[in-house]
């Protein structure tokens, strides 16, 4: 549920930039990452982490996702009252809240319970993390595309910068499906083959279940996962198979693709 605490948001104004609704392969690249530092660092969990992030852009939200797919809190600041609007009209973050108190408060109960929650701050950035340094709150996780002081401080104390430390385990093709009918019916039948085709245990499982929850409307009428050719193959077959068996009753497309270059922040 998406709720906004504090005093009510000003009226935007005409000029204030937008959210960016991130892609599906943005975000799960950005899952790739995480899940790679999650490996690394924090015995594969990263449920009772927090994720500190700057403005809700496309970075900003693509990352606020990705976190909440694998299972961490996440802390984005923006001063701009319309972007935050529009970030909890799109679903990057559950909370938006005026006071850095607020947050602590929010957050602390939801790592306490390894839930995940997004919560953005409205504020200047510069200013809110000098504070967060300020009262020794400490991330676990840090991704901001511009160092500052404040930044190499919380580095300092052990937050772990994305994009430094991490290799992304990176399947050799990027598959999609659709439905040609029907897909809120038809396309979580086929993300249950695409999780018979992947690993025990494997994250990808993970994003299947999620993913759709979390991405909305940029995954409402195409699924996206990195495969190997041989599970593409395999799904290929097994949606072959429940089409002619009447188990799945929408005419499926699959594309196939090589991976493209992990996307750097922007």
């Amino acid at each position: 549920m998406s709720v906004s605490l504090g005093n009510e948001i000003p009226a935007a104004k005409s000029d204030s930039p937008v959210a960016v609704v991130p892609c599906a392969a943005e975000v799960y690249g950005r899952f790739s990452e995480l899940i790679a530092l999650a490996k690394e660092r924090f015995d594969g969990e990263l449920g009772g982490k927090l994720l500190l992030y700057g403005q809700l852009d496309a970075y900003g939200a693509a990352v606020a996702l990705a976190a909440n797919i694998a299972g961490a809190a996440t802390l984005g600041i923006d001063a701009d009252s319309e972007r935050l609007r529009q970030g909890i009209r799109h679903g990057f973050c559950d909370f938006v809240v005026n006071h850095l108190d607020e947050a602590v408060r929010i957050l602390k109960n939801e790592v306490r319970k390894k839930q995940p929650v997004s919560v953005c701050l409205e504020g200047d950035l510069a200013a809110a993390l000098a504070e967060a340094v300020e009262r020794g709150l400490q991330p676990d996780l840090l991704a901001f595309v511009e160092q500052s002081d404040a930044a190499e401080t919380l580095i300092g104390r052990g937050a772990i910068p994305l994009g430094r430390d991490s290799d992304p385990e990176m399947q050799s093709e990027e598959v999609t499906w659709s439905a040609e009918t029907a897909s809120a019916l038809w396309l979580p039948k086929v993300d249950a083959l695409a999780a018979q085709v992947v690993p025990a245990g494997d994250e990808r499982s993970r994003w299947l279940k999620l993913a759709p929850r979390y991405l909305g409307r940029a995954m409402a009428g195409r699924h996206y996962l990195q495969m190997s050719a041989e599970e593409a193959d395999r799904l290929e077959k097994l949606v072959s198979e429940a089409t002619a068996s009447g188990a799945i009753a929408a005419r499926i497309t699959i594309e196939r693709r090589q991976v493209q270059p992990f996307p750097p922040p922007r």
